[in-house]
């Protein structure tokens, strides 16, 4: 009985080993299909499309790799710096209480007016950047009491973010607004301010052009920039009593962008007008400075063309005014106004004491106050050369040329001026401010010690608070 069983058990045993060989046999089959699997290696890289696609291989653990420089082209963009509540695109104002973002996708495309107003005692700043984050315009402080104030071109459709700052602060409320800037026609015009605000304007001619407010009871305050936002000048108090003045050469077709406000932020109104200057209308004359006094009778609107001859203070004014109110103003080799003046000569005539390139041609304007008709005397005197020490008899302004012939201190003083106050400026040979005296001497006399340079020219002012004076005029070594 025991032997049948041990007989069973060996035929069970060999049975199910049987079976485990048949279940290997058809797993390899199904898995290679049907093909004996190739042996572990690298992949061929010369191998073509048309080659045989090897079994998967176990594969080892990768290297890292340095990164590339060069972002991969599938990487995520970057997302965007979260903004703030946004301006209507047609324009218009929101009030902030910080620093904060402002999204402004204007209408339209053309020159916009972005400023800060109502921030109190705050002082808030503005940015503007483009879509890729690059800062177009800034400004703090411009509009006057801590607001700001650009103008700028933007891309009608095209999303900006405005970027809102206060200045040592991370709590404050202000407002911001943004607004398409008015325009002035191509030939002038006038137009009523009030506060700060900016236009644009685009000159129909070229020429001198002058812009200038008018209101007897504000202070305003005018900047010019061109088309890019750079600041091209600016004037205060250069008209009428406290009104603005500036006169500027422009190109036709060219934009300007012209900034009117208060000083000091006054949200009062005022007057601005673009008009064409005047310049010279009468037939000009050309003179030609020659070292002696020269004497042109003139109309209100006549001008002349003036070449001096040689580098130096220059003396222009006006005498025999009978009862009109001359002015003059003068204009450089480019029609660049230069300077004006009214009632600085005393009896109401004008005065101009201006340093004048040699060669250079300069027109010099004669108009009346208020526009009235009367002739006056144009008088043009040439600086005067030292040549020795000693004294010199002034009567009223003068302009001096000195070269001395040996480096030391020189003593300029003045004496005998009477009730005159006389005061003494000294420029270099290219014109440049050197040095100064008022009252260092008795009373209210010059008294001013230097030291020059053998063979430098230097040039000399002696000229009067009162516009008019005569005293001597003294130069000796130190």
């Amino acid at each position: 009985m025991k032997n049948i069983i041990n007989i069973l058990i060996a035929a069970g045993v060999v049975v199910l080993a049987g079976i485990v060989v048949v279940v290997l046999l058809i797993t390899g089959i199904l898995g290679s299909g049907g093909k004996q699997p190739p042996a572990i290696a690298e992949p061929d890289t010369t191998r073509t499309s048309e080659s045989p696609r090897p079994s998967p291989s176990p594969s080892p653990t990768p290297t890292p790799e340095t990164p590339s420089p060069i972002a991969p082209t599938t990487a995520p963009a970057p997302s965007p710096e979260p903004t703030g509540p946004s301006i209507p695109g047609g324009g218009g104002e929101i009030r902030l209480d910080g620093p904060d973002h402002i999204e402004f996708t204007p209408d339209r495309g053309g020159f916009w007016v972005i400023r800060t107003y109502n921030s109190g005692d705050y002082d808030p700043s503005l940015s503007i950047r483009d879509p890729d984050g690059k800062e177009i315009a800034y400004d703090d402080d411009s509009a006057g009491d801590y607001d700001a104030i650009m103008i700028t071109q933007l891309d009608g459709g095209t999303t900006y973010t405005i970027i809102g700052d206060l200045y040592g602060s991370d709590t404050g409320a202000y407002t911001v607004s943004a607004q398409p800037a008015e325009f002035i026609p191509a030939d002038g015009g006038s137009i009523r301010v009030r506060g700060t605000t900016g236009f644009v304007f685009t000159p129909g001619e070229s020429g001198l052009w002058e812009i200038r407010t008018s209101d007897d009871d504000e202070d305003p305050y005018l900047e010019l920039y061109d088309a890019d936002g750079m600041y091209l000048t600016s004037d205060d108090d250069g008209g009428d009593d406290y009104n603005a003045l500036i006169k500027y050469e422009m190109t036709a077709g060219t934009t300007y962008c012209i900034m009117a406000r208060n000083y000091g932020g006054v949200d009062g109104g005022f007057t601005l007008t673009v008009s064409q200057s005047a310049g010279v209308t009468g037939d000009p004359m050309i003179v030609y400075g020659g070292g002696v006094e020269s004497f042109f009778a003139m109309e209100p609107g006549e001008g002349l063309e003036f070449t001096p001859v040689d580098d130096g203070i220059w003396i222009i004014y006006t005498s025999d005014n009978g009862y009109t109110d001359p002015m003059l103003e003068i204009y450089g080799p480019n029609h660049e106004y230069m300077d004006e003046d009214d009632d600085g000569w005393g009896d109401l005539n004008a005065l101009l004491v201006e340093f004048l390139f040699g060669g250079e041609t300069y027109s010099i304007v004669h108009q009346t106050y208020l526009d009235e008709y009367g002739t006056s005397t144009l008088n043009i005197k040439a600086p005067t050369d030292i040549l020795t020490l000693g004294v010199i008899y002034v009567d009223g302004p003068m302009g001096f040329r000195f070269t001395p012939a040996v480096s030391g201190t020189y003593i300029f003083s003045t004496s005998d001026c009477e009730y005159f106050d006389p005061v003494l400026y000294i420029l270099d040979a290219d014109g440049e401010y050197y040095d100064d005296d008022d009252d260092g001497g008795e009373g209210y006399n010059v008294y001013l010690t230097t030291y020059l340079q053998a063979g430098e020219t230097y040039h000399i002012l002696v000229g009067f608070w009162d516009g008019y004076g005569v005293c001597v005029f003294g130069v000796a070594a130190g």
